[in-house]
């Protein structure tokens, strides 16, 4: 099991944890640290803190696949009581199951390691290219927005949604980066997945709903 550190590895030595060389333990992977990713990690975790610590693990819990669920539920019940139809539903369940298998299934042909565990502040397994967190916090939060632009005939507010999912899914890829569980070119390519996962998603559900999103938004 990883090992959880904590503020220990505020300041670290680069030298020793630097992937190129083999230092520290990883996972079986086959990909390492590329362009950036070594550089960013060592700038994040020299500014560590109690106080940031604390908040990433809290921001980083809104990508995870518990209070995803929740969220999607909770979606899915109040626009069947104010529309009566199951949209939502099938929007978020295609979207989440769509956004697994691709993110999964590029983690099993890349097969990337994880930054060290002594880098770690909280426990992560698997491969780490695309971070999953990212890849599903993209697209659910995304698909949310959409979906509130289909009954949105204010631009404005449409914008606003689509800005603060995007937000959010930021925020979340970049708790896993503080965290050192995710290079940053692993949340990156997250949340292009995600975002890619939307448009598929959305542009394929157009048809079947008379006020779709990519009418509603054009």
């Amino acid at each position: 099991m990883p090992a959880i550190v904590g503020r220990n590895c505020g300041r670290h030595d680069p030298a020793r944890w630097r992937i190129g060389d083999g230092a520290g333990p990883t996972t079986s992977g086959t990909f390492r640290a590329v362009g950036p990713d070594q550089r960013i990690l060592d700038v994040v975790v020299d500014h560590r803190s109690t106080g940031l610590d604390t908040a990433m693990r809290v921001v980083t819990e809104f990508g995870s696949f518990w209070v995803l669920w929740l969220i999607g539920i909770a979606v899915t019940i109040v626009w069947w009581q104010r529309f009566g139809d199951w949209l939502a539903a099938r929007v978020l369940a295609i979207t989440a199951g769509t956004a697994w298998a691709s993110s999964n299934l590029i983690k099993w042909i890349v097969d990337r390691d994880r930054p060290p565990l002594g880098l770690r502040l909280v426990d992560a397994t698997g491969s780490a290219f695309p971070s999953g967190h990212s890849t599903q916090s993209a697209a659910m939060y995304g698909a949310i927005a959409v979906l509130w632009a289909v009954h949105q005939p204010d631009p404005r507010r449409r914008r606003v949604a689509l800005v603060l999912a995007g937000l959010v899914a930021v925020a979340v890829g970049l708790s896993r980066v503080y965290l050192g569980v995710h290079w940053t070119t692993d949340v990156v390519a997250g949340w292009a997945l995600g975002a890619t996962v939307v448009a598929f998603v959305s542009r394929r559900l157009a048809p079947t709903h008379a006020a779709s999103p990519i009418r509603v938004c054009r």
